[in-house]
């Protein structure tokens, strides 16, 4: 029995760290190379937990008398994402992740005697523990596959269709993903045809796959009988790691970062100052400094917290992008324009960085001709509409001005605030036609 328990946790552990693994490579070959920084490209657990969705849900499933499995997350910079199309892969890499794991998981039973499995399961040997474990585990896998892929926010199956949906409808999305896993409970707990669609899907895959439905019932049954104790020792465990063994910087950290996420951006401070007391020479740390002390409007600050990020990792390109913003903000052009060479370098596929240098060298015709590039795969893009008025406006073209602003306001009404107090747009922002396109109401 206890065999069962085990061999299910810790292959649906393994499992996780695939699925997670399947966003963070695909993301990283879309453009954002700060997954590998942050150490997604490995199949290390501890680089994937998530508090809530490794404690706390698991929890509330038990509560529920369902199956307390762990999940995790990879945060993914997706202004970084090469297009849509990139950005709809990343989500689907996930499942696709899963899917794989299932085929692997049922290679074993696809060269095994089928009738020599179900003899050792009923004699409860130690080995036929093993094959209902991993029959089982397969079955928990199909399942999360088609659930994880169903369009509902936050989860992946609406993540591949995000990128194509209107800015308006994303923004909407994302607030109803706050609240998509209760959602998602209330289906399957409330509405039973949902759930047996689910389940009959999942059956039906798994007997193509050729497990034994004997297989199968003996490891969920044993798994139940001891999931509760498993998962309250694992929690113990955790909590006391948590407690008396996790090095003080990381807490520390973790706590900077929270703060952070709350907008307390003084206490935030605080707890990383304190973290860098017993770790100063972690670049991570120093990145989340210099995020509080911008919020905070230290920004001679932060563009100190941002060098010594590069004096300690220069091949990062977070504290680059951030220290070139703050440049442009001061006026300090040159040191931007140096930024943006060092990123161009690092990320050479980042077309977004391209476009910024070349804007900011005066080569305006050439970074049209690279925005229209970015349009090309992407043109429900507001911000590169924005950029594309902003080269005319240096140009002196009205005109393109005018149509460029419109389309970046028709697909995010928020861009009329930074058309009023952008500098690169004040060349005509006294004319009467720019004017009234600021004074239009927005789009519906």
């Amino acid at each position: 029995m206890w065999i069962v328990g085990i061999v299910v946790i810790l292959g649906w552990i393994v499992s996780v760290c695939l699925h997670e693994f399947g966003h963070a490579v695909v993301a990283y070959f879309g453009g954002d190379t700060s997954v590998k920084d942050k150490g997604y490209l490995t199949l290390n657990p501890t680089k994937y937990i998530d508090p809530q969705m490794s404690l706390v849900l698991p929890v509330f499933f038990l509560l529920l008398g369902g199956i307390a499995l762990p999940g995790a997350a990879v945060y993914v910079n997706e202004a970084a994402i090469r297009n849509r199309q990139w950005r709809s892969a990343v989500s689907a890499a996930g499942p696709i992740a899963s899917a794989l794991s299932v085929l692997l998981l049922a290679i074993p039973f696809w060269l095994w005697n089928h009738d020599q499995l179900i003899v050792w399961i009923l004699d409860e040997s130690l080995l036929g523990g093993f094959w209902a474990a991993l029959a089982f585990l397969i079955l928990l896998n199909v399942y999360m596959v088609f659930l994880n892929s169903l369009p509902i926010p936050p989860l992946d199956g609406f993540g591949v269709l995000r990128p194509w949906l209107p800015p308006y409808w994303q923004a909407q999305a994302r607030k109803v993903g706050k609240y998509g896993i209760l959602i998602l409970f209330g289906l399957i707990w409330f509405v039973q045809p949902f759930n047996q669609f689910l389940w009959g899907i999942t059956f039906g895959i798994v007997r193509h796959l050729g497990i034994p439905p004997e297989a199968i019932a003996t490891g969920a049954e044993n798994f139940r009988a001891t999931t509760a104790p498993i998962l309250v020792l694992a929690i113990i465990g955790a909590l006391v790691y948590q407690r008396f063994f996790r090095p003080s910087h990381e807490r520390s950290y973790d706590r900077g970062i929270s703060l952070l996420k709350s907008h307390r951006y003084q206490e935030a401070l605080t707890q990383l100052d304190q973290a860098l007391k017993s770790k100063a020479d972690d670049a991570k740390i120093y990145i989340a400094k210099g995020l509080a002390l911008e919020a905070l409007k230290r920004e001679d600050e932060a563009i100190a917290t941002y060098t010594r990020t590069i004096e300690l990792n220069p091949d990062l390109a977070a504290p680059y992008q951030r220290q070139a913003s703050l440049f442009i903000r001061k006026k300090r052009y040159d040191e931007a324009i140096a930024c943006y060479h060092k990123l161009v370098e690092l990320e050479p596929n980042n077309l977004h960085h391209q476009g910024a240098l070349l804007f900011f060298t005066e080569q305006y015709q050439e970074a049209i001709a690279l925005y229209d590039q970015i349009l090309t795969d992407d043109a429900d893009n507001a911000m590169v509409w924005c950029n594309k008025a902003c080269c005319y406006s240096k140009l002196g073209d009205l005109e393109n001005v005018i149509t460029h602003l419109q389309r970046a306001i028709e697909i995010d009404p928020k861009t009329k605030d930074i058309a009023k107090t952008d500098p690169d747009l004040s060349t005509f922002r006294t004319h009467p036609a720019f004017q009234a396109l600021l004074t239009e109401p927005k789009p519906a």
